[in-house]
């Protein structure tokens, strides 16, 4: 008795255990942007602002953004205004402690569109002179 407690306790553990994952990527209710790094100057993140809101990406270990790195920052609702237009502005981080920041030279307007990419490349060659380029949006295919 004290057999067949033990080995339906351990087949409801191993059970609960079990997952169906298929792989799939979850949707998301945000809009994402990605930032491909292709300057020649030193940057250590991204700061974005959009409103009254910002964020920042930066390599956990604190090193340079490598040419070619992607950066990707997810932007939510309610991030944007009520009527879902806004437009954002980007800094580069020319240094460890983001006090070196180089504004990057356009503002990109944007409309809220959930499941949305955009795909942007920076570009520059020396600092103060970064700019944004759009390379194309993917809208959410449901």
């Amino acid at each position: 008795m004290m057999r067949k407690i033990f080995f339906i306790l351990c087949a409801v553990v191993f059970l609960s255990a079990c997952s169906c994952s298929s792989g799939a990527e979850t949707k998301s209710n945000g809009m994402t942007l990605h930032f491909e790094n292709q300057t020649d100057i030193e940057v250590y993140g991204i700061e974005l602002h959009l409103g009254d809101t910002s964020s920042t990406v930066v390599n956990a270990d604190g090193s340079a953004i490598a040419k070619g790195d992607n950066l990707v920052i997810e932007i939510l609702r309610e991030d944007f205004t009520s009527a879902g237009h806004t437009s954002f502005d980007l800094y580069l981080l020319g240094d460890q402690n983001g006090k070196n920041r180089m504004p990057v030279d356009q503002s990109v307007n944007i409309d809220f569109i959930p499941g949305q990419e955009w795909h942007f490349k920076v570009t520059g060659g020396k600092e103060r002179s970064a700019a944004l380029h759009m390379e194309r949006s993917i809208g959410r295919t449901d």
